[in-house]
């Protein structure tokens, strides 16, 4: 509809991750015929993800470079909310935010990313990372016994690789498959055709035919809204103040919860190389996570609420949080 103040695009139902591309190319075809002046009618939308979040800043930013517009005419109660989250509530009825202060390179007065705020736990903390089993599982050869090592998660900060869970290797063979461990728990995805992830709660050991372990305490902790892992993860290495970092994310996504563990470093022009647990529909409470100990309450709280859907390697920068934290230590 057209209107004095701009293109007018009513939507309805959800904007996840799949109709957030329909979004996109709606949007990509009304600017190509030549309407820089938008507004999302999002009264009758019942949800809106992450995906469609930034689809709705990609484009407010892009407009605002050719003196155009996209703003929130009107928002149902979720997606209201879901904005308010994120911090974007000021694109809510026109209060449009000017399109530099959206951006994922620009600076708040104090230095800091707008979104990301970093608070340090323990100066003197450390994370020492160590290679368990054998890098020629990864190679695509035949597993053997040889390849493999029974690893203890108790006192790891957490771990990933490739392993199941199991008395021995021959129990083990075939079934091993991508793992992530945060706080003594861990998930696996098994590869014996069962999709069905699997998880343990504390009792922190499984057969690893290749790992990472990371040792020791985090030395800070991040608390961000609307950024990509890969983001949140660079900003976590200038706070480490090493060559390398590891971190423990946990965010909220379209789908739920997201629980991921991966090393940054310089060397590797800084990516990520994760693996992630997804709970389809859990949630968690930011504010009620003020430190590392807590960490362990949530991972056993997120495991046993029964909703582990995926166990498995995740891209850094398609994977975007409404709202997030990151567990963050230099690794030596």
């Amino acid at each position: 509809m057209q209107r004095p103040d701009g293109l007018e695009l009513n939507l309805k139902g959800r904007v996840d991750g799949f109709w957030a591309a329909r979004l996109a190319a709606e949007l990509e075809n009304v600017i190509r015929q030549g309407h820089h002046h938008l507004r999302l009618n999002l009264c009758e939308v019942s949800y809106l993800s992450s995906a469609g979040i930034g689809v709705i800043v990609k484009y407010h930013q892009e407009l605002g470079l050719k003196d155009g517009s996209l703003v929130v005419a009107v928002a149902s109660p979720p997606v209201k909310r879901v904005l308010e989250m994120a911090r974007l509530g000021s694109l809510v009825a026109g209060e449009a935010m000017p399109a530099a202060a959206l951006g994922p390179a620009s600076r708040a007065p104090e230095g800091e990313t707008p979104g990301f705020r970093m608070e340090q736990l323990s100066p003197r903390a450390r994370l020492n990372a160590r290679l368990v089993g054998s890098a020629e599982a990864l190679r695509g050869c035949l597993l053997e016994e040889k390849h493999s090592q029974r690893i203890r998660l108790r006192d790891a900060a957490f771990g990933l690789g490739l392993g199941a869970f199991g008395a021995s290797f021959l129990d083990c063979r075939e079934r091993i498959g991508e793992f992530v461990a945060v706080a003594g728990s861990a998930a696996y995805q098994p590869s014996d055709g069962s999709n069905v992830p699997d998880y343990q709660v504390g009792c922190g050991e499984m057969v690893a035919a290749c790992g990472l372990l990371c040792e020791g305490s985090f030395s800070h902790r991040a608390s961000f809204q609307v950024m990509s892992l890969g983001e949140a993860a660079r900003e976590c290495l200038e706070a480490a103040g090493s060559g390398a970092a590891g971190i423990v994310a946990l965010g909220e996504t379209a789908s739920g919860v997201v629980l991921a563990a991966g090393l940054v470093s310089r060397e590797a022009a800084r990516e990520l190389a994760p693996l992630a647990g997804r709970f389809h529909g859990a949630r968690f409470d930011l504010d009620r996570l003020p430190g590392v100990v807590e960490l362990k309450t949530v991972v056993a709280e997120l495991f046993h609420s029964d909703r582990l859907r995926a166990v498995g390697r995740v891209a850094p920068e398609s994977l975007r949080f409404a709202s997030g934290l990151c567990w963050v230590g230099g690794v030596w």
